[in-house]
């Protein structure tokens, strides 16, 4: 009987001293960016725009809660253009299953509130795979669209 209990309670240290470790492990495995694939083609054109490339919304308000995300961002001429890759933004929150893929051009004088602006959804409620099956496309004519932007084309 003695020897019995000896080994429930080494077999209990042995698996709270491992299962947080093959948690970790699972975790890290599981939670490796959705971005991997297409991170190096981002960086690229945000090195040739001279812009800023930003990644994810981890300090977003926890009713959205945090989500894999990226954007590039630059200004040109007066003009702010960005590139955003993001999921669904829904009634409820995110909507990680669905992702859209924006270009945006806006003028910001800060001191008027209007804010003219040029939206192009390329890619609109699709599955990430769609996005990174045909990112070079999206990138070529994001750049295409975005550097042939002026303040005429504004609304």
């Amino acid at each position: 009987m003695k020897y019995t209990f000896e080994v429930k309670e080494l077999f209990g240290k042995l698996k709270r001293l491992f299962i947080p470790l093959i948690e970790k492990k699972h975790n890290n495995l599981r939670t490796g960016s959705r971005f991997e694939q297409i991170d190096n083609k981002l960086i690229d054109l945000s090195k040739r725009l001279d812009a800023t490339l930003t990644k994810d919304r981890s300090g977003y308000p926890a009713i959205l809660g945090a989500f894999e995300e990226r954007r590039i961002d630059w200004v040109d001429n007066g003009i702010f253009k960005a590139i955003i890759i993001q999921p669904n933004f829904e009634r409820r929150g995110v909507n990680t299953a669905i992702w859209n893929f924006i270009n945006i051009a806006w003028f910001d004088d800060g001191f008027s509130i209007h804010r003219p602006q040029w939206i192009k959804l390329l890619a609109d409620k699709v599955a990430f795979e769609v996005i990174e099956h045909n990112i070079d496309e999206l990138l070529n004519v994001s750049e295409h669209n975005l550097t042939g932007i002026k303040m005429a084309d504004l609304k």
